[in-house]
Protein backbone atom coordinates (compact mmCIF):
# COMPACT_ATOMS: atom_id res chain seq x y z
CA UNK A 1 0.00 0.00 0.00
CA UNK A 2 1.38 3.48 -1.08
CA UNK A 3 1.86 6.30 1.66
CA UNK A 4 0.14 9.22 1.13
CA UNK A 5 1.89 12.44 1.58
CA UNK A 6 0.55 15.96 1.86
CA UNK A 7 2.48 19.43 0.83
CA UNK A 8 4.11 20.74 4.11
CA UNK A 9 4.60 17.52 5.76
CA UNK A 10 7.32 16.78 7.68
CA UNK A 11 8.62 13.36 6.23
CA UNK A 12 11.90 10.87 7.18
CA UNK A 13 14.08 10.41 3.67
CA UNK A 14 16.21 7.11 4.19
CA UNK A 15 19.46 7.04 2.18
CA UNK A 16 22.49 4.61 2.90
CA UNK A 17 25.20 2.92 1.34
CA UNK A 18 24.98 0.01 -0.86
CA UNK A 19 28.39 -2.06 -0.97
CA UNK A 20 29.27 -5.56 -2.26
CA UNK A 21 27.62 -7.42 0.54
CA UNK A 22 24.20 -5.40 0.51
CA UNK A 23 23.13 -2.34 2.27
CA UNK A 24 26.00 -1.32 4.83
CA UNK A 25 25.53 1.82 5.95
CA UNK A 26 22.22 3.39 6.72
CA UNK A 27 20.97 7.28 7.58
CA UNK A 28 17.87 9.16 7.69
CA UNK A 29 16.96 13.06 6.94
CA UNK A 30 14.34 15.20 8.28
CA UNK A 31 12.88 17.18 5.19
CA UNK A 32 9.48 19.01 3.92
CA UNK A 33 7.20 18.26 1.52
CA UNK A 34 6.52 20.90 -1.71
CA UNK A 35 5.20 19.35 -3.67
CA UNK A 36 3.70 15.89 -4.07
CA UNK A 37 4.18 13.90 -7.88
CA UNK A 38 2.27 10.41 -8.41
CA UNK A 39 5.34 8.57 -7.98
CA UNK A 40 8.24 11.28 -6.50
CA UNK A 41 7.86 14.33 -4.13
CA UNK A 42 10.11 17.61 -4.18
CA UNK A 43 11.30 17.75 -0.45
CA UNK A 44 13.56 20.31 1.49
CA UNK A 45 15.83 19.45 4.04
CA UNK A 46 15.04 20.66 7.43
CA UNK A 47 17.15 23.61 8.57
CA UNK A 48 19.17 23.35 5.07
CA UNK A 49 19.73 26.60 2.59
CA UNK A 50 20.39 23.77 0.09
CA UNK A 51 17.85 23.73 -3.30
CA UNK A 52 15.01 20.92 -2.99
CA UNK A 53 15.37 17.89 -4.70
CA UNK A 54 13.11 14.91 -5.93
CA UNK A 55 12.96 11.69 -4.55
CA UNK A 56 11.12 8.88 -4.76
CA UNK A 57 8.00 8.31 -2.23
CA UNK A 58 9.74 4.74 -2.15
CA UNK A 59 12.06 5.99 0.37
CA UNK A 60 10.09 8.06 1.93
CA UNK A 61 8.37 8.00 5.47
CA UNK A 62 5.79 10.20 6.74
CA UNK A 63 6.44 11.32 10.29
CA UNK A 64 2.80 11.86 11.56
CA UNK A 65 2.15 11.59 15.55
CA UNK A 66 -0.42 12.93 17.45
CA UNK A 67 -0.52 14.82 20.90
CA UNK A 68 -1.26 11.69 23.57
CA UNK A 69 1.80 10.30 21.20
CA UNK A 70 4.16 13.14 22.23
CA UNK A 71 2.44 13.87 25.82
CA UNK A 72 3.31 10.16 27.33
CA UNK A 73 6.73 9.94 25.54
CA UNK A 74 8.58 11.11 28.51
CA UNK A 75 11.15 8.54 30.03
CA UNK A 76 10.73 6.22 32.98
CA UNK A 77 11.78 7.86 36.11
CA UNK A 78 14.25 5.57 38.08
CA UNK A 79 12.53 4.91 41.70
CA UNK A 80 14.75 2.98 44.27
CA UNK A 81 15.11 -0.47 43.59
CA UNK A 82 14.76 -0.44 40.15
CA UNK A 83 17.59 -1.74 37.97
CA UNK A 84 18.90 1.10 35.66
CA UNK A 85 21.64 1.30 32.29
CA UNK A 86 23.99 4.20 32.63
CA UNK A 87 26.42 5.64 29.94
CA UNK A 88 29.11 8.19 31.08
CA UNK A 89 31.82 9.49 32.61
CA UNK A 90 31.80 8.71 36.52
CA UNK A 91 34.89 10.74 37.09
CA UNK A 92 35.57 14.03 34.91
CA UNK A 93 39.28 12.80 34.57
CA UNK A 94 37.34 9.01 32.29
CA UNK A 95 39.26 8.88 29.33
CA UNK A 96 36.26 7.00 28.02
CA UNK A 97 32.74 6.51 28.67
CA UNK A 98 31.62 3.65 31.22
CA UNK A 99 28.60 1.63 30.39
CA UNK A 100 27.28 0.01 33.64
CA UNK A 101 23.58 -1.73 35.15
CA UNK A 102 23.05 -1.51 38.60
CA UNK A 103 20.07 -1.44 41.33
CA UNK A 104 19.10 2.38 42.65
CA UNK A 105 19.78 1.70 46.71
CA UNK A 106 19.01 5.73 47.54
CA UNK A 107 18.57 8.90 45.44
CA UNK A 108 19.52 12.32 46.35
CA UNK A 109 17.15 15.78 46.16
CA UNK A 110 18.43 19.14 45.74
CA UNK A 111 15.47 22.19 45.50
CA UNK A 112 12.89 19.66 45.08
CA UNK A 113 14.91 17.77 42.29
CA UNK A 114 16.55 14.52 42.40
CA UNK A 115 19.88 15.19 41.01
CA UNK A 116 21.98 11.98 41.63
CA UNK A 117 21.53 7.80 42.78
CA UNK A 118 23.29 5.90 44.48
CA UNK A 119 24.11 2.99 42.42
CA UNK A 120 24.64 -0.72 43.47
CA UNK A 121 26.71 -1.70 40.46
CA UNK A 122 28.75 -4.76 40.59
CA UNK A 123 30.72 -4.59 43.87
CA UNK A 124 30.93 -0.80 44.35
CA UNK A 125 28.66 1.85 44.91
CA UNK A 126 28.42 4.88 42.56
CA UNK A 127 26.95 8.08 42.70
CA UNK A 128 25.36 8.75 39.15
CA UNK A 129 23.81 11.56 37.59
CA UNK A 130 19.80 10.92 38.04
CA UNK A 131 18.73 11.96 34.29
CA UNK A 132 21.53 10.00 32.96
CA UNK A 133 19.98 6.72 33.78
CA UNK A 134 17.45 4.39 32.08
CA UNK A 135 15.45 2.55 33.81
CA UNK A 136 16.20 -1.57 32.57
CA UNK A 137 13.90 -2.84 34.86
CA UNK A 138 10.92 -1.65 37.53
CA UNK A 139 11.47 -3.15 41.09
CA UNK A 140 8.49 -5.61 41.71
CA UNK A 141 5.82 -4.71 44.28
CA UNK A 142 5.27 -7.55 45.56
Amino acid sequence: MAEDFSKGETIIVIGGTIGTDGVIDTSANMCTVEQVGEWDLLIRAKNSSSPPRIVSKKVCLPLRIDSTVLAAGLPRSPIVGDMIFYQGKINWKDPEPTSLAGTVYEIKYSNGRPTYAKVHAGDQMLDLPYDDMMVLQRKSSS
